[in-house]
């Protein structure tokens, strides 16, 4: 089995089940619904490219980004030599939604250094702090990078932290390590479940029971594997 974090033994490091469950400047006093109504509205008057970037040692990222980007007419990903750390970071601003399926390493000793890797070398966390505009909606399809750590002053920090402080108003990440093919099965369904409609936490949740987004929730095989992936942010 191979895994989207490096140095991982799958005999020993069996998938941990998890929870299947922003900000964006505004003045916004209404409910949820109100909200993602709003959110959908904005993305969907904006002409900014999606942004889907696989990088390096992964089977299934190049068919997984593949895949996702057959949904989204005119969309070109980054793969291979092409995945570079300022290619995807040029990706990312402003992108109304983002894709990464890489290798994820979590460092909880300095969360900044929590990255994904790429091509040419790792993107950090620190390193999507310096971008102009925030993406609005990151999927990481990687091990470990929902995974934050809490400071004094109940400040949070890593990957997905960073994002959501720059402004991302939902990131879907994963909180422990994900096997390569999971993340391709999971992935996939979920893109095709947000293309049907379903809101962000919705369509995770609905990914990771049916890999249908039209079936009805109680059709979902009741033994379905648990997933890492949770939905931070707006759902």
């Amino acid at each position: 089995m191979r895994w989207r974090c490096c140095g991982v033994n799958a005999e020993s490091s069996p998938l941990q089940p998890a929870n299947r469950d922003g900000g964006i400047d505004q003045d916004w006093a209404g409910d949820d619904q109100d909200w993602w109504d709003w959110y959908v509205t904005l993305a969907e008057n904006d002409d900014a490219p999606i942004a889907l970037v696989a990088g390096p040692g992964l089977r299934h990222a190049v068919p997984e980004v593949s895949e996702i980007a057959a949904g989204y007419p005119g969309c070109r990903p980054l793969v291979a030599a092409a995945a570079t750390v300022e290619a995807t970071l040029r990706a990312l601003d402003g992108a109304p939604l983002a894709h990464l399926a890489a290798h994820g390493h979590h460092d909880r000793e300095n969360v900044l250094f929590s990255r994904l890797d790429l091509a040419d070398g790792p993107l950090m966390a620190y390193d999507v702090q310096r971008l102009p505009q925030p993406p609005r909606h990151v999927v990481l399809s990687a091990c470990d990078v929902g995974r934050t750590v809490v400071r004094p002053g109940d400040e949070i920090l890593g990957f997905t932290a960073a994002l959501l402080h720059l402004g991302t108003a939902t990131v879907i990440s994963s909180v422990s390590r994900v096997d390569d093919e999971t993340a391709l099965a999971i992935m996939t369904a979920y893109h095709r479940a947000l293309s049907a409609g379903l809101r962000p936490a919705e369509a995770l949740a609905r990914a990771g029971g049916h890999p249908d987004p039209n079936a009805a929730p109680a059709t979902a095989a009741l033994d379905a594997p648990l997933t890492p992936f949770v939905c931070f942010g707006a759902g």
